[in-house]
């Protein structure tokens, strides 16, 4: 979601957890809240290999439309990750 990578719900609490990273919530009007997580996009390569690490499961995607023009966005997902598979060099030690 713009220059964050971003989690929602139980995927958020999991990966704050992980990545040691705020949780926080947001109602957005309504009586109920949900939970977020995120980290700039520029710290990547920092935080994926810490939830390879714990064989998290996950999608990144990008948002196809400007945020301020429509809902819901459409999105395209170009990267899955899950366990006993790399998708990133440096979840990978050389040696």
């Amino acid at each position: 979601m713009g220059d964050f990578y971003e989690t929602f719900g139980e995927d958020a609490v999991k990966a704050s957890g992980i990545l040691g990273i705020v949780l926080t919530r947001r109602a957005n009007g309504s009586a109920t809240y949900i939970e977020l997580a995120g980290f700039p996009h520029h710290s990547l390569d920092t935080y994926l290999p810490k939830l390879g690490a714990r064989r998290a499961t996950g999608a990144i995607c990008d948002q196809l439309e400007d945020p301020k023009a429509t809902k819901p966005r459409k999105t395209r997902c170009y990267r899955v990750g899950y366990a006993g598979v790399a998708i990133n060099d440096n979840i990978l030690h050389q040696k």
